[in-house]
C-alpha cells in the first residue's frame, strides 16, 4: 500500500498533505503489528515456562503440605482450587483445570479395543 501511495504522490495523482498523513498512519500501523507479532512470539515461551512451573508446583505440593504452616497450605489450597465449600457432612472442592487432570492421571486407551 505504501509503495502505491508513492507512485501515486510522484505521478501527481496524490497531494503532499494527504500523501504525509496517510504515510504516517501506514508507519503506525506497521509498527502496531511489530509490536503484536513481538508480544506473540514471547507468549508462547512465558506459557511454556507456567506450564513447567505448575508442573514442579504439582510434583511437590504433598511434601510441602507435609512440612508447612497454616499459611503456606492456605496458599498451597489457593493454587490448587478453584472452588471451595463446606456442605452439611463435608467439604467440597473444584480443583482448577491443570490440576483436576493431575489428581485423575492420564487415561492410556489400547490401540485395539479387542485386547484386555
Amino acid at each position: 500500500m505504501q509503495q502505491r501511495l508513492l507512485e501515486g504522490y510522484l505521478a501527481g495523482a496524490v497531494e503532499k498533505e494527504p500523501f504525509t498523513t496517510r504515510t504516517a498512519a501506514l508507519k503506525a500501523e506497521a509498527d502496531r503489528v511489530r509490536e503484536k507479532l513481538a508480544a506473540a512470539q514471547t507468549t508462547g515461551a512465558e506459557v511454556g515456562e507456567h506450564v513447567v512451573e505448575m508442573w514442579d508446583f504439582a510434583q511437590d505440593a504433598a511434601r510441602r503440605w507435609m512440612v508447612s504452616q497454616t499459611p503456606a497450605r492456605r496458599e498451597i489450597l489457593t493454587r490448587a482450587l478453584l472452588k471451595r465449600s463446606l456442605s452439611a457432612t463435608s467439604l467440597v472442592t473444584i480443583k482448577r483445570k491443570p490440576f483436576d487432570m493431575l489428581a485423575e492421571g492420564l487415561s492410556v486407551e489400547t490401540p485395539r479395543g479387542d485386547w484386555t
